[in-house]
């Protein structure tokens, strides 16, 4: 009987020794935009575009950074990128340059503008 009340209180310790805790899933923040490329006027002219922040978290800021000089960031809301070019003179070719929009903890989404002859 001895035996018994061991065993019985060594597999009770085992089973409160045992955590069924649910780790809390960790919510990566994700850039999302549907329009990874552009096509705009050789006109100057503002543009926009929508984006979303999946999983923010309460102190992240997005920004914006630009490849080129005639690609010029203006703003944004939690929405939506504001952008502008400038006015493209050479009648023979395209050009084209890089929005980055960076969040802290999600990966850097690129989107390219290119601006037609």
């Amino acid at each position: 009987m001895k035996k018994f009340y061991l065993f019985f209180a060594a597999a009770l310790m085992a089973l409160v020794s045992c955590s069924d805790d649910l780790e809390t899933p960790v919510r990566v923040p994700e850039i999302v935009v549907n329009t990874p490329q552009i096509t705009v006027d050789a006109e100057e002219a503002s543009y926009s575009f929508a984006y979303e922040v999946v999983n923010p978290s309460s102190t992240g800021v997005l920004t914006v950074e630009s490849s080129a000089d005639w690609l010029v960031y203006v703003s944004h809301t939690e929405s939506e990128i504001n952008y502008g070019v400038t006015v493209w003179e050479n009648s023979e070719e395209s050009r084209s340059a890089v929005l980055t929009l960076k969040y802290p903890g999600a990966e850097d989404v690129q989107v390219t503008v290119v601006q037609l002859q």
